[in-house]
């Protein structure tokens, strides 16, 4: 019985006492458990951090290792991948493009912008512009105010040319170039948009012209006023004229080929733009330089020749308002034409090729009161002369000179401005012109307006009896000692095509033979057809001789003569080559 579990009691008595002593401050043995597991993860974590930086330590040795990029390893034309930590081929760039060693790429420069012409179009868009700088790439777009613009052509690397979009923004706008790679180029505020005022013009006549400007060009329009500015491509023309309230008349500037836009401002209002009104053209531009001869009757009919450049076929002449007829472009420098029907005074001439401005020169030609003879009676007389005749025409002034085949008539009275009378001079058998001549006009001829013949003397006039002078000579005679009138022959000269000749007595005399009288002057072509005709005046000496249009002819002058040099009469040729 005394065996019976005594230790059992004890071993509770002490578990009893264990838990006094933790009630008292002590550690059980779960508190030391805990604090063992702290102990170990912390020299966990301290097995940790030396791993960690033995590992550091490791890597710095590895990256102090020479690598093949870093010591220049890779061949020539290679770069070094860190990727693979190889050596691959270096790219190739094109020319223009540039090489990013960090990447082995190469990249498009972006374009620069420079300019826009013109820098104003209207809302509506339509303008065609021309950007100008660098770098322009085949492909490359263009954007005003942020919308793509149409038609865009890339000129060259420098120049790209489009047609502006449409726009409600009437302020400046940025113009966006882009180039199919790489970053765009902007040109910031330099385009604007400009509303469309009232129309001030309607059309430009002729619509083209010569790249190289200075060609007259009439815009038809409304209310136009003096100090109207005309712009043709954004630059100003010249000459600027208001002919009246919907005529101008303006000098063309020089321009690039093709349609360009025509801008007109009246003083104080908006400019008004007139889309693609005129095209520039690749041909030289038309100017007159001079019109011979420098004036003719104011009826017309005068045979003018214009010399300048530039000239077509085709072309058409105005003297004046009115437009010249027989018009012949002999060739790009010279143009004949006869004059129509003008006013008096000054005028300007104006030559157009076909669908081309017109090149004027003013105060080039003037209209004076020249005479017109419409017919004598009678129209027949002796060659030995004294018919008394009437001369009936227009345009008569008071010491008008009246020729018969050369020779001033006698005895001249103008009745009235249609009215002359006069006494034939002597002739040679024949028709002869009759002209009348009013002093610094033109001469009016009638071509064979009257005609000597071999009949009998008429009745002499009474004369006083003539006295004998001093030395046995005879009033009028020639003295003794007088050489004999020689034959004459005054070197060859030439003409331009079409273009009448005038000689006077320094064309037809030497310096010895002065007081020269012509009696009688023919002409005969050798080059077979028309070869024009002479008309002549005896004192002073004039012969005209008047060319056929559109046609080189050769031919002989002859010409009879008296002079108070010599005595007698003589004669003399003149060898006369027209050709242009």
């Amino acid at each position: 019985m005394s065996n019976a579990r005594p230790a059992r009691r004890s071993t509770l008595g002490v578990g009893r006492r264990d838990a006094d002593v933790r009630s008292q401050g002590g550690y059980g043995v779960i508190g030391y458990l805990v604090i063992g597991a702290v102990v170990l993860a912390i020299l966990a974590g301290a097995v940790l951090l030396v791993v960690m930086i033995m590992n550091s330590m490791t890597s710095q040795e590895s990256s102090s290792e020479p690598t093949p990029s870093s010591i220049g390893q890779c061949a020539s034309g290679t770069w070094f991948d860190s990727a693979t930590a190889t050596c691959v081929p270096r790219t190739v760039c094109k020319e223009g493009e540039n090489y990013q060693e960090s990447t082995n790429t190469c990249t498009v420069p972006p374009p620069k912008a420079l300019a826009v012409a013109p820098a104003t179009g209207l809302v509506g868009g339509g303008t065609k512009i021309t950007i100008t700088g660098t770098g322009f790439a085949p492909g490359a777009s263009v954007e005003i105010d942020g919308v793509p613009a149409t038609a865009v052509t890339v000129e060259s690397d420098t120049e790209i040319t489009a047609t502006t979009p449409g726009s409600a923004n009437l302020y400046p706008v940025d113009i966006l170039v882009q180039n199919p790679d790489g970053p765009p180029a902007l040109l910031d505020n330099a385009f604007t948009y400009v509303p469309k005022p009232i129309d001030l013009a309607t059309a430009v006549n002729p619509p083209r012209g010569s790249k190289d400007g200075g060609e007259a060009v009439i815009i038809r329009g409304t209310g136009f006023v003096d100090g109207v500015v005309v712009a043709f491509g954004g630059r100003a023309a010249t000459n600027v004229i208001v002919l009246d309230a919907n005529t101008l008349r303006v000098t063309t500037p020089t321009g690039r080929l093709g349609p360009t836009t025509v801008n007109i401002r009246l003083p104080g209002q908006d400019a008004f733009v007139l889309e693609d009104a005129f095209a520039y053209a690749n041909q030289p531009p038309r100017v007159v330089r001079a019109v011979r001869p420098l004036k003719g009757p104011q009826a017309g009919g005068t045979r003018i020749t214009i010399a300048g450049t530039g000239f077509a076929k085709g072309a058409t002449v105005t003297v004046g308002k009115r437009r010249a007829t027989k018009v012949k472009v002999v060739s790009t420098t010279r143009i004949t034409a006869v004059t129509p029907v003008g006013p008096l005074g000054k005028v300007t001439v104006g030559v157009r090729n076909p669908t081309m401005p017109a090149a004027f020169l003013a105060r080039a030609f003037t209209y004076v009161e020249a005479p017109t003879i419409t017919g004598v009676k009678p129209i027949k007389g002796p060659k030995s002369g004294g018919t008394k005749l009437t001369v009936t025409g227009t345009g008569f002034l008071p010491g008008a000179v009246v020729s018969f085949g050369g020779t001033p008539a006698k005895k001249i009275k103008v009745v009235n401005p249609t009215t002359i009378t006069l006494v034939t001079p002597k002739g040679k058998v024949g028709p002869v012109a009759v002209t009348v001549e009013n002093k610094g006009q033109p001469i009016a001829t009638l071509k064979k307006g009257f005609t000597y013949g071999a009949g009998p003397k008429p009745t002499p006039e009474p004369t006083t009896p003539p006295s004998t002078s001093p030395g046995g000579s005879t009033p009028g005679g020639s003295p003794p000692s007088l050489p004999q009138c020689k034959a004459l022959r005054p070197p060859s000269v030439s003409t331009a095509v079409g273009s009448d000749l005038v000689l006077t007595d320094v064309d037809l005399f030497p310096s010895s033979v002065t007081g020269a009288t012509l009696t009688s002057v023919t002409f005969a072509g050798t080059s077979g057809g028309d070869a024009g005709s002479v008309s002549w005046r005896g004192k002073p000496p004039r012969i005209v001789w008047n060319a056929p249009s559109g046609r080189a002819v050769t031919g002989v002058i002859t010409f009879d003569y008296t002079a108070t040099s010599c005595q007698g009469s003589g004669s003399g040729s003149r060898i006369t080559v027209f050709s242009e």
